[in-house]
This record gives structure tokens, C-alpha cells and sequence, in this order.
């Protein structure tokens, strides 16, 4: 069985001949549970996921390949969790991913961030070094590398106690005949989470070696406490040997932090303002004046809207919020940006100081003052003031298959595959689908001219005028759709 078993794994992994050079498998856990009840609920294995990394050298002469050669170098290793973010650092590749770790002292799961480097040399890579740290992480945001030390932003907010199941008792007899005697099975225990101790961690690690050599596991150097009870990390920045944090529960603490000496980080400011931020951006070269995009929030943590600060922090032991602006305080309307999780569709231009994000506006009571589309604004230190707005279609067209019923006038619709409207605009029955293709929301700026993609439209406007000049709709004659799930 286990034969078969690497022949078919080997044989799945093989890209154009090529075997990846893989990683012995890390249980990345100092231990597993002593019940089975924990591994079947959070099926935590130590393989669940593949990584692979293909690298090839572009600079070759691609025209001497024989036919069914490949350029590629192939890489990989098996990962305990599902899921992974990539970091990208002066060679080195980061993957790190959020699982579970089990203490069977105390008998708790809780939140745990499994990390493998991956060691870059030339055309390579080659599985490098293994780390684990208490805590689940945001994003890519929340790892940077310098030198050989991984720094990370860490929340352990989940903490899972497992009591033990009941003994086995015998329904006939008292089991000791060895007969066939029956049994009940054991009562499968409830999983109890323990009273909210939330705490957030920056941790420094060091690693082996970032060229490659002397592989094995990250160390921890040091290790440094931000935030009150139940308040969790909303946003990370690392910029060198400074970082900027946000915790949130009902206030946002913005944090300063100097990390110049791995082994003693310090907190040199802690700066309270009502809402949070999701998302922090240098605006100039030495990192002293921050955008920051998130939310308004009431005295309760409740959030009101979305919202633009620049943080002055000139005075690093002194920050300041020198310019704060909400896009809407309507208690009817929920406003949101694509930027706060996609920080690819967040474009600040540092020369013109001009941002443009993805808006979101949707008014309960009045759907004619809802906007979807490009937001941009004048940002500085000392204004903010929006400039234009770039409106964009709904990302999904609905299409009737086979017929569309309205159910006011009970109506039919004239022909199969019809292109109604917006998906947002028109009833849709259970049998419609939509036309699923979806651009992730991006602006780049040519010439004066923004060009904006969003759904299956992209529109150039221009920036002064804010008219548009032109617009492509991918979609157009396209009548291939997926089931709708509205």
C-alpha cells in the first residue's frame, strides 16, 4: 500500500518529467494530542497542502531546448495547514500559514502560525528552515525579514480546551468473557473555549542562515506584547528597524515600535483615537508620515464608516493624527473598500500626493445615492479632499437561462440566454446564473489618465477633469454564465 501510494503522490507531483526536490515532511507541532477527538474535528494532518516553487532563469538561450524540455527548477515541501500567504525577501521566500498546536498540559488548542522558508540561489530554490509561533497572523503585512531575522504579528485569540471522553461501558456482562461482548462507544466530548485572553505578539526569529546554508529551525530572539484585553491586530507595517501596529476592540491604539535590536523591541508610542485602520502606507522616504485607510468607530467599537488618516510621526515617541476624513457618517448607508484586504487596489502616488481606492456605498433607504467604483482624493499632511469619483458598473451581468419571470408582473422574458441588467438592478430568479468573469479592483495612472478595472469593466478617466475617455467592457456579446447563488 505505501508503495502504490508514493508511486501515485510521485507521479502527481511530476511536472514535465521533473520530480520537485522536496522537504522530509515537519510535523511542524512539538505534540499531538492524546485523543482522536481533536484530530477529527480540526483534521489537522501533517500533509494537507503541497507548495511547489518553479523557478527558471531568463536570461537563458531558450531557442537550444529540445522538445518536452523544460527551463524550469522545481521545489516544494508538504504543509500541515490548508492555506498560505507568500512573503517575498532578499532570498528568501516565506510561506506561512495559520493552523492549530495542542498543549497537553493544559489539554488547549490554540491559534498557531507554521512558517517555511524557502532559500533562493540563481534559477533555485531550496526548502530552507521551519518555524512555529502561538498566534494567527493578518496577512503578508504582518511578516518582514531583515537580515536573518523573521519578524512576525501575531494574535492568539482562540484557545479550545478538550475534556476527555467517558470510559467504555459494557452492555452486557462486565465485558471481561471475551465473547463479543457489546460496548457503547465512548461519548464524544464538546469542545469548551476558555475565557477571552486575547494577546497580540511582534516575534523575532532567527534563521539558520538566509544563503541557503546551515537549514534547520528558527529560534526565538525576543518577543513583545501590544494591546488591552480582547483588542486584536487590525494592521501591521514593518519599514526596517521601525513598525507601525494597530490593535482594535473599541479604541485604536497606534503603535510605534523600534526594532533595531532584534533581541529588546520597544514600544516607543501608544496613540488612542476612536475606529481602526486596516491598512498602513509609507507616503514618504523615511517612513514618518503614514496613510492609514479603515473605519470610524463609536465609543462602543461599533464602526460608522470608512475612513482616511494621515499619522505624522515625525516625533516617534509623539504620533499624530494631523488629518482625519470620513467618506459618510449616514447611520443608513455601509460604506467599504476592497483596499482594507486587497492592498494591491490602493494606489497612492507620492509626486501628484494623490490616492485612489475602491469605494463601496450602500444606502438602505435611498439606493439612488449608492456608488460603486474608484474614489480619489489630494492626500497630505496637511488635506485631504476628494478630487473625483469614478463610478463603475456592477462587477455581474444576469442572464436569463431559460426564461426570466418578474414576479410583480409575471412577465416572461422574450428569449433564452437574454441580457437583462445589473445583477444589482433586476429580480433574479432561482434557474438565472450570471456572467461570473470578475476583475479585481486596480488603478494605475498614464499620462495624467487613471485607469481603473473593476468586475468586467475598465475605464480611463482623466484626473483633472475627471471625464472619462474611454471604456472597455471584456464582457461585451458574452453570454456565459454560472448558477447564481442570490
Amino acid at each position: 500500500v505505501i508503495t502504490k501510494f508514493v508511486e501515485q503522490l510521485a507521479s502527481e507531483l511530476t511536472f514535465h518529467g521533473k520530480l520537485p526536490d522536496f522537504a522530509r515532511i515537519s510535523l511542524m507541532q512539538e505534540e499531538f494530542s492524546g485523543g482522536a477527538h481533536e484530530r477529527v474535528t480540526y483534521s489537522d494532518g501533517v500533509a494537507n497542502s503541497v507548495v511547489q516553487v518553479f523557478s527558471l532563469d531568463l536570461a537563458q538561450d531558450f531557442s537550444i531546448l529540445g522538445i518536452g524540455e523544460t527551463p524550469f527548477s522545481v521545489s516544494g515541501a508538504f504543509l500541515a495547514p490548508y492555506y498560505g500567504e507568500v512573503y517575498a525577501a532578499n532570498g528568501m521566500l516565506i510561506i506561512a500559514s495559520n493552523g492549530w498546536g495542542y498543549n497537553s498540559e493544559n489539554g488547549i488548542s490554540e491559534d498557531y502560525t507554521y512558517i517555511l522558508a524557502m532559500a533562493l540561489s540563481g534559477p533555485s530554490s531550496t526548502p530552507h528552515s521551519v518555524g512555529t509561533v502561538k498566534g494567527y497572523f493578518l496577512n503578508k503585512n504582518s511578516i518582514d525579514v531583515v537580515g536573518n531575522v523573521l519578524r512576525i504579528a501575531t494574535t492568539i485569540q482562540n484557545r479550545w480546551r478538550w475534556l476527555m471522553p467517558e470510559p467504555l461501558i459494557p452492555i452486557d456482562g462486565d465485558g471481561t468473557d471475551g465473547n463479543g461482548t457489546l460496548s457503547r462507544p465512548a461519548v464524544m466530548p464538546e469542545p469548551v473555549q476558555d475565557e477571552p485572553s486575547t494577546e497580540n505578539y511582534i516575534i523575532m526569529l532567527q534563521m539558520p542562515g538566509v544563503d541557503g546554508t546551515d537549514p534547520g529551525t528558527m529560534q526565538e530572539l525576543s518577543r513583545l506584547q501590544l494591546g488591552k484585553i480582547n483588542e486584536v491586530f487590525t494592521a501591521v507595517r514593518f519599514f526596517d528597524n521601525i513598525a507601525y501596529a494597530v490593535t482594535f476592540e473599541r479604541t485604536d491604539p497606534f503603535y510605534v515600535l523600534d526594532l533595531n535590536d532584534p533581541s529588546n523591541p520597544e514600544i516607543l508610542a501608544e496613540y488612542n483615537i476612536t475606529g481602526f485602520s486596516s491598512y498602513l502606507h509609507s507616503m514618504n522616504t523615511d517612513n514618518s508620515l503614514i496613510l492609514a485607510i479603515g473605519e470610524e468607530a463609536d465609543g462602543d467599537g461599533m464602526p460608522i464608516g470608512l475612513q482616511i488618516t494621515v499619522f505624522d510621526v515625525l516625533d516617534p515617541r509623539n504620533p499624530v493624527a494631523v488629518q482625519r476624513h470620513l467618506i459618510e457618517n449616514d447611520p443608513d448607508t455601509y460604506s467599504s473598500t476592497d483596499g482594507a484586504w486587497q492592498f494591491k487596489a490602493v494606489r497612492y502616488e507620492k509626486t501628484s500626493q494623490r490616492l485612489i481606492i475602491p469605494v463601496n456605498i450602500n444606502n438602505w433607504n435611498d439606493p439612488t445615492s449608492n456608488f460603486n467604483g474608484f474614489i480619489a482624493y489630494y492626500v497630505s499632511a496637511t488635506l485631504i479632499e476628494e478630487s473625483c469619483r469614478i463610478e463603475h458598473d456592477a462587477g455581474y451581468d444576469v442572464f436569463i437561462d431559460p426564461i426570466f419571470v418578474d414576479p410583480d408582473s409575471n412577465e416572461t422574458a422574450v428569449e433564452n440566454e437574454t441580457l437583462v441588467g445589473p445583477a444589482d438592478t433586476i429580480d433574479v430568479a432561482p434557474s438565472d446564473c450570471v456572467y461570473c468573469a470578475s476583475l479585481q479592483p486596480r488603478s494605475m495612472i498614464f499620462n495624467g489618465n487613471v485607469m481603473t478595472s473593476s468586475g468586467h469593466f475598465i475605464r480611463s478617466t482623466d484626473l483633472n477633469t475627471c471625464e472619462q475617455a474611454w471604456k472597455l467592457d471584456i464582457a461585451e456579446g458574452e453570454s456565459n454564465c454560472c448558477g447564481a447563488w442570490f
